[in-house]
C-alpha cells in the first residue's frame, strides 16, 4: 500500500478518516502536514474515543490525535528492523511511520510487514500484458480497458503494479493495443502520481499473451516477471525469483493449488450404460496457473516477431525444444483471477485481506 492511501492531514475531518481507515486494512492513519512532515498517528480507537466526547463526522481530527513526540517513528537511515518488530509486538502497534532528517514522511512499517525482510531498490524488469480486450468482462471492457475497472477506489493495473512496488521492484513495461490511447493516458498518470519507471509498448496488432514480449527483446538483458493485467497475488516476488535463478529455468510458472469439487454425485458408466461406481461430491487438487511467470531473456527467441502467440503455445514450444520450464506454488488463498466477474466481484470484498 502507498503512502497516498494512508495519510491524512489536520484539516480532514472524521468522515474522510473513516473513508480511508475503510479502504486499508491497518487500522491506522498517518497525518502529516501539506510539506509530508509527519505528525501524529490516527487510528480506530482515536476516532472511537472522539465521537463519544461529542465530536460529528464533520468535525477536524486535529483535536484528535497526539503530537509526535509521543508516537514511536524511526529514521530511514537509522533503524533496525528486528528493534521495529520487537516494539511492534510488544506494544501491539499497528504502523510505524519512516521519516527522513527534515521528518518528512517516507515511508511506513506495519504490522503486516513482521514476516518481511527489507529490500533495496531493484531494476527487476516487469512486462504487464494489457492489450486484450477484456471479452469475459463486457460490456464494461466496452468502455474501459479491463486493466483500468477498479477495486477499491483503484484500477488492477495499479494494484498490480503497487503490489511489485512493495518490493521496490519499480521499472514496468506494459504493452498495450485495446483501447491504447486511454491506457496512455492512465499509465502517464501513474507515472506522475507512484514514480516507478514505466514505458508502454505498443502492439500494432494483437499479438496475444506472450506474442508482445518480441517487442522488448532489445531493451531487456536480465530475467524479468510477466503478469497478465486481470491477475492479483500475494507473494514475496524476490523469493520466487531467487527460485527461478537458482534452477536456471527458460521459464517459471507461478502456480497455486486448488481443490475442485464437484457438487453432484458422479457416475461411472461401463458397457451398455450399465452403472460401475457412484462417487458421492468428488474433488480433486490441481496446480493452476496463475498468469504470472518468470522469463530468462533466452526465451526472446522462441517468439516469432509479429505473430499472435498465447502463453500456453509458447510453453508447448519450449516444450518441445527440451527448455526448462519450472513452477513455483503459492497458496491459493493469495489468488485472485479478477479477469472473471465472479472473481472480480469476490475481490471487491475481500482485497484488503489479501493485500
Amino acid at each position: 500500500m502507498l503512502l497516498n492511501n494512508i495519510i491524512i492531514y489536520p484539516n480532514d475531518n472524521i468522515k474522510k478518516s473513516l473513508q480511508k481507515l475503510e479502504l486499508n486494512s491497518l487500522k491506522s492513519l498517518i497525518v502529516v502536514n501539506k510539506k509530508k512532515k509527519f505528525l501524529s498517528i490516527l487510528n480506530d480507537a482515536d476516532i472511537r474515543r472522539a465521537l463519544l466526547v461529542g465530536a460529528n463526522l464533520k468535525s477536524k481530527i486535529n483535536k484528535f490525535f497526539v503530537s509526535f513526540e509521543k508516537i514511536y517513528y524511526v529514521n530511514q537511515n537509522h533503524y533496525n528492523f528486528n528493534l521495529i518488530r520487537k516494539k511492534i509486538l510488544e506494544n501491539s502497534l499497528f504502523i510505524v511511520p519512516v521519516v527522513n532528517e527534515k521528518r518528512i514522511l517516507v515511508d511506513y512499517i506495519s504490522y503486516k510487514d513482521l514476516d518481511k525482510k527489507t529490500y533495496k531498490s531493484s531494476n527487476i524488469p516487469v512486462v504487464i500484458v494489457a492489450g486484450g480486450e477484456g471479452v469475459r468482462m463486457k460490456p464494461f471492457t466496452d468502455i474501459l480497458p479491463k486493466p483500468l475497472l477498479p477495486i477499491n477506489n483503484k484500477t488492477i493495473l495499479g494494484h498490480i503494479i503497487e503490489n511489485f512496488m512493495t518490493f521496490k521492484i519499480k521499472k514496468f513495461y506494459i504493452s498495450i493495443n485495446f483501447k491504447s490511447e486511454i491506457m496512455k493516458a492512465y499509465t502517464q498518470e501513474l507515472k506522475n502520481r507512484l514514480t516507478p519507471d514505466i514505458f508502454t509498448v505498443e502492439e500494432n496488432l494483437s499479438l496475444g499473451t506472450s506474442g508482445s514480449l518480441k517487442l522488448l527483446q532489445k531493451k531487456i538483458k536480465t530475467d524479468f516477471f510477466v503478469s497478465n493485467c486481470d491477475t492479483l497475488v500475494k507473494m514475496n516476488y524476490y523469493d520466487a525469483y531467487n527460485y527461478h535463478k537458482k534452477k536456471s529455468n527458460i521459464l517459471t510458472i507461478i502456480a497455486c493449488k486448488k481443490n475442485i469439487k464437484i457438487p453432484y454425485g458422479v457416475l461411472k458408466l461401463g458397457k451398455e450404460n450399465n452403472l460401475k461406481d457412484m462417487v458421492e461430491k468428488p474433488s480433486s487438487t490441481y496446480f493452476i496457473n496463475t498468469g504470472i511467470y518468470i522469463c530468462s531473456p533466452k526465451i526472446f527467441k522462441n517468439i516469432k516477431k509479429n505473430t499472435k502467440t498465447d502463453i500456453n503455445v509458447l510453453i508447448e514450444d519450449l516444450k518441445r525444444a527440451k527448455l526448462k520450464i519450472g513452477v513455483y506454488k503459492i497458496d491459493d488463498k493469495n489468488w485472485i483471477d479478477v479477469g472473471q466477474w465472479d472473481e472480480y466481484k469476490k475481490s471487491l470484498k475481500n482485497i484488503n485481506e489479501l493485500f
